[in-house]
């Protein structure tokens, strides 16, 4: 069984409550938890074969919308819907490099943020260099679904690249 995480970005944390509802739930609106750390909202959903979750974002209770940086596709009855399709194997062939660094596969995203190298920084030796020396910026790290999208990006292209060259 592989996890697959439903992001939605807030960076400022302006809003008060954010769920998801899709495939995954029967369109039952299931709250969203905010992390600090990638400042968005996140759902977990488990995944045991390769499937099709198809979802939407609500927006303090009220406001369904879809996350126009992800795919979307338009359903029968005419609604703009995210989809995402999540092969459980694929997501455990990328996660097998992280878990042998004796992390936990099943918290990808966590893993990729922590393992995170920072550069070596000599320890300040009195209270005047440490006052001298800039704060350390952490590098942002791209949560684990944009870099499955990327890869889906990749793959769309080397497919677009390869249907052009056969014609």
């Amino acid at each position: 069984m592989a996890k697959y995480q439903l992001m939605y970005s807030d960076p400022n944390h302006s809003l008060g409550a954010v769920g998801a509802a899709g495939t995954f739930s029967e369109w039952e609106v299931v709250p969203m938890v905010y992390a600090e750390k990638t400042r968005s909202w996140v759902y977990e959903v488990s995944v045991e074969k390769k499937t099709k979750l198809v979802y939407k974002f609500v927006i303090e209770g009220s406001k369904w919308c879809c996350d126009y940086s992800k795919d979307i596709e338009t359903d029968e009855s005419g609604n703009e819907n995210n989809y995402s399709v999540i092969d459980p194997e694929a997501l455990t062939k990328i996660q097998e490099p992280i878990a042998e660094n004796g992390s936990s596969s099943s918290d990808t995203a966590r893993t990729i943020a922590d393992s995170d190298p920072q550069p070596e920084q000599p320890e300040p030796t009195s209270s005047q260099e440490l006052a001298k020396q800039p704060p350390v910026k952490k590098r942002e790290v791209p949560s684990y679904g944009r870099l499955v999208q990327l890869w889906q990006v990749i793959l769309r292209w080397f497919a677009f690249l390869l249907n052009r060259a056969d014609h």
